[in-house]
């Protein structure tokens, strides 16, 4: 039934005096006093009754659902609580419109029901943590995502830039809003955030409503809005969201549901809860919202004392039904169900992928929660400092840096990303990647040029910063820079590794000193030797990040069996309560046990593709771990190391033995290497079978290069677990020196560099004299050409160590001329006659005469002119 209200001046001001009161006592104490409401009530009633077909409208509601739709051209006539005056027929629902009449509204999108969820929590607004807010909405749509009855996507933040990117992507049937709204000087405003800093940033209902306008040219529109704008503003004056409702049933959204009031965040959870199992379950909209509506009422019932008190139930009449058409369902029967592509969501924990190597947001890509931890990175980024997110392995670190990288290229489209990782662990490295985007993606060839004619490596450095500035700017992200790092026993402290990683150090003391590029670290201990790195910690994962990240992997099959009860263990009852484990329970308790850690969680899922119903039996282990251990071990991280190394143990049973060495051989390479590496480890045995396995078991990762070939690695936190497992099998460190140095030798290398280097390291763990002599004479050669003498110093003195008297007699020279330029004269003169009586064996009279020459000018500066002299004349 559709009803124009008829509502006298005198009418109109008696009910604006008592919806006023109302909403005060609302606002004050949560609930209207008994007599406020009941005098609303016959007023509001008095007014329905004198319109035709109202009372024949209750009669057929005692045993018939139906919808009563009031319309007025005024908001606050519409947005008075009219559904008292109707308290006692629970089978009527009203909903209120602005037009005389409505038009029938066929959706076009199929199930399940889509829903985009967008928390605006600025800072600077009073507000509950969205933490909270977002794991009670996860609750809420928990049984029915479990069901397969509904998909749940969150915007990364509450910016409406990242709102239209999410809209323009996919057709979702419902947005539900979150947030704080205000009515003021006849305008209503929505408290979002600045996309990159996060600070309030006050939006008007037309600018929210032109984004709608805008994906609605895609129909990508959603058939509702939910407004639940005030859940959490509790001590705040009221907000009449009428005003933002209304400019969007101007913009057509076929219905909005909106707030009157603040509504207690409980309450605003049951509504939710039942609005959307009720839509879920395919119930009309207009019934989905009264039977949420009396859910609300049922529990206010039950709110202690208030009867006693002289309060009413009253939070149930702050929901209000808007509409634009006669929206009965929100998704089409007939047409096909399309369910929502989830798998970049998935991928944040699956892999090391370089997101930022798509240079944009993929599509449906958000950001598990860390809102905190984005705000302080994004702040801190944006002032020119560098950051270090800091936190053990599986927390989601390098992530977490990549989507400050896209954030910053969506902000500004001239930045452009450099990445480094443990997997290329030289300096060159970084300079290589600067060189190929001048030359392959902008064509610039002169640079190659330009290079040639400068020796030092941090020279060429800044000269490339330069270069690339031209063109854009450059963001730096240096992950995982704990493999960089060596433990001080004396001082008990992480350092920096200077004999073997000083280039790297150069590196990131130029860009955090002398430049205002964005420069992102991550790493597991703190930076010594940079104390005004801004940290962002990162150990700390929230549960509702875990809890989402638990529903969109394979094991939320085990919610179905929840909601039945159907989990056989008691180990996981809920405390205090003779009741069965939810999934949410099990999801607690990983969280728990795992300490937060992705990683880990991931391991589970797979573990659980593998074992199915018998992953119970896991779960009490971990249970188990959870009540033997106090609380000060769960805090050090005891409990999380059990926990881990169960479920990597389990997962380990799943390999054969062959499987089990091919990950292990694997293991010890420090860079990605191409199977060739196992091969030459087990007489060129083909373990493409075992290396298949370990990837799907996310044991390896991947990864395809420049020329397709592809190559593997075992990811640092999976060598942490390993190395305290039981497993252990024959490792030929010659053998992986010769695989790296055939790499070099055939072009078969991402990096010469890297490759050398690596080789090197296995060369001096095996000793073997003629490969390090070569090896360590060219890296030796690269870093004294580039000037990086004390990493050319290093790789000479452990050269020497394997060679002894075999060694390079170039290796002695430079050696000779470093210690020299480090003022070490004596030490310097030992290595240079060393190199002067090779040179005579060898009867090289070039390199004797440079060697001459060179030991004339230590003399020269030590005084010792006639020396010096004799020298000379040699």
């Amino acid at each position: 039934m559709h009803i124009n209200l008829k509502i006298s001046e005198l009418e109109k001001s008696e009910l604006s005096d008592l919806a006023a009161q109302f909403y005060q006592e609302i606002e004050g104490h949560f609930f209207p006093k008994n007599t406020t409401l009941s005098a609303l009530k016959a007023q509001l009633k008095q007014s329905l009754d004198q319109e035709e077909d109202f009372e024949k409208t209750l009669e057929v509601a005692k045993t018939k659902a139906q919808l009563l739709v009031l319309s007025h051209k005024d908001t606050a006539i519409r947005n008075l609580p009219w559904q008292a005056a109707t308290q006692d027929r629970d089978l009527l629902a009203i909903a209120k419109t602005h037009k005389p009449e409505l038009e029938d509204y066929h959706p076009k999108l199929g199930y399940p029901l889509k829903v985009l969820v967008m928390v605006a929590s600025p800072e600077g607004v009073t507000r509950l943590a969205y933490e909270e807010e977002e794991l009670h909405l996860l609750r809420a749509f928990s049984p029915l995502m479990s069901k397969g009855q509904a998909q749940v996507h969150f915007t990364d933040d509450g910016s409406l830039e990242n709102l239209k990117d999410k809209l323009e992507e996919t057709k979702y049937h419902i947005l539900h809003f979150s947030g704080h709204g205000i009515y003021k000087n006849e305008q209503g405003y929505l408290a979002l955030e600045d996309p990159i800093t996060g600070k309030t940033q006050m939006t008007t209902a037309e600018k929210f409503n032109k984004v709608l306008a805008e994906v609605d040219q895609m129909e990508h529109r959603p058939e509702l809005v939910v407004l639940s704008a005030c859940q959490t503003a509790q001590g705040q004056a009221a907000g009449d969201l009428s005003g933002v409702a209304d400019t969007l049933m101007q913009g057509d959204i076929p219905a909005v549901i909106a707030m009157s009031a603040s509504i207690l965040d409980s309450f605003a959870t049951f509504f939710a809860a039942k609005l959307y199992a009720q839509l879920s379950a395919r119930y009309p909209l207009s019934s989905a919202f009264q039977k949420a509506r009396l859910t609300i009422r049922g529990a206010e019932l039950n709110w202690p004392n208030l009867i006693e008190s002289g309060l009413s139930p009253g939070q149930w009449l702050i929901p209000q039904l808007l509409l634009n058409n006669k929206v009965l369902n929100l998704a089409d029967e007939n047409a096909p169900s399309e369910a929502l592509n989830l798998e970049n969501d998935v991928q944040i924990i699956r892999g090391e992928k370089a997101l930022v190597e798509l240079r944009v947001r993929p599509k449906n890509y958000v950001f598990v929660g860390r809102r905190k931890e984005k705000r302080i990175a994004l702040r801190h980024l944006r002032k020119g400092h560098s950051i270090l997110l800091r936190g053990q392995g599986g927390v989601g670190k390098t992530a977490m840096a990549e989507h400050l990288a896209i954030r910053l290229l969506a902000a500004n489209p001239k930045h452009k990303v450099f990445t480094f990782s443990e997997k290329a662990p030289s300096a060159q490295a970084l300079l290589n990647q600067m060189r190929d985007y001048l030359t392959k993606e902008k064509k610039d060839f002169k640079i190659v040029s330009e290079l040639a004619l400068i020796e030092k490596q941090t020279d060429q450095f800044i000269h490339l910063l330069g270069r690339v500035s031209e063109y854009g700017e450059p963001i730096f992200l240096f992950d995982n820079i704990e493999s960089f790092q060596i433990f001080d026993e004396s001082q008990s402290a992480w350092i920096w590794h200077q004999e073997k990683h000083e280039d790297v150090f150069q590196l990131i003391q130029i860009l955090d000193q002398h430049t205002s590029f964005p420069l992102i670290i991550t790493g597991r201990y703190p930076i010594a030797e940079f104390p005004d790195l801004k940290i962002c910690n990162m150990n700390t994962v929230p549960f509702a990040d875990f809890f989402r990240k638990c529903h969109q992997l394979g094991f939320n099959a085990l919610a179905k069996g929840s909601l039945s009860g159907q989990i056989p263990t008691a180990k996981l009852k809920r405390q205090g309560e003779d009741k069965p484990p939810s999934f949410e329970d099990v999801c607690k308790l990983l969280h728990t046990t795992f300490g937060g850690n992705y990683r880990a969680l991931e391991f589970f899922d797979e573990l659980y593709a593998q074992k199915g119903e018998n992953i119970f039996k896991i779960l009490e282990k971990l249970s188990d771990f959870e009540e033997k251990l106090n609380e000060q071990q769960i805090k050090e991280g005891v409990l999380s190391q059990m926990s881990e190394n169960l479920i990597f143990e389990e997962l380990l049973s799943y390999l054969d033995e062959k499987d089990k060495d091919t990950l292990f051989v694997l293991a010890q390479f420090n860079i990605p290497v191409l199977p060739m590496a196992i091969g030459m480890q087990r007489e060129s045995e083909d373990r493409s079978t075992s290396l298949k396995k370990a990837v799907e078991l996310t044991l390896v990762e991947k990864q395809t290069d420049g020329t397709g070939r592809e190559r593997y690695y075992v990811m640092p936190l999976i060598r942490d677990l390993l190395s305290n497992s039981e497993i252990h099998y024959p490792f030929d460190e010659k053998l992986a020196g010769d695989y790296h140095k055939y790499t070099y030798d055939n072009d078969l290398e991402e990096d010469w560099l890297v490759e050398l280097t690596e080789a090197f390291e296995r060369y001096y763990l095996a000793e073997a004299v003629d490969e390090i002599n070569e090896v360590g004479n060219r890296i030796n050669n690269f870093y004294f050409n580039i000037q990086q003498f004390r990493l050319s110093l290093a790789y000479g003195l452990r050269t020497e160590e394997i060679a002894r008297e075999k060694t390079n007699s170039n290796i002695w020279n430079r050696l000779g001329l470093i210690l020299q330029i480090f003022g070490q004269l004596d030490p310097a003169l030992v290595y240079l006659q060393k190199s002067l009586e090779d040179d005579k064996k060898r009867e090289d009279r070039k390199g004797e005469g440079t060697t001459l020459n060179n030991i004339s000018q230590i003399y020269d500066g030590k005084g010792d002119y006639d020396r010096a002299l004799s020298y000379l004349e040699q």
